[in-house]
């Protein structure tokens, strides 16, 4: 599956899988149309298993551009003071 959705997301953004991070909603977008409706539970568990792999909480309902934001505050805050 994860390889569909990063040829999906190379093909329709001309980006690299790396780049999901700058573009998080493109990748959800893709995930919505190779999975349909089925897309938000996918995506569902993808960001809950980054919260739990980055040990982030997102506040009220969880999406993955949300977890993806977060995380990059958390990296930047973490970079700047070495915590």
């Amino acid at each position: 599956m994860r390889q569909v959705l990063y040829w999906k997301f190379q093909d329709q953004t001309k980006l690299d899988p790396v780049d999901i991070a700058k573009k998080p909603q493109l990748f959800v977008d893709c995930m919505k149309q190779i999975f349909g409706a089925g897309a938000n539970s996918i995506e569902r568990t993808v960001t809950e298993e980054m919260c739990h792999e980055f040990k982030i909480v997102v506040p009220g309902e969880p999406s993955f551009v949300k977890a993806v934001e977060i995380a990059k505050s958390k990296r930047l805050k973490e970079d700047l003071t070495g915590i």
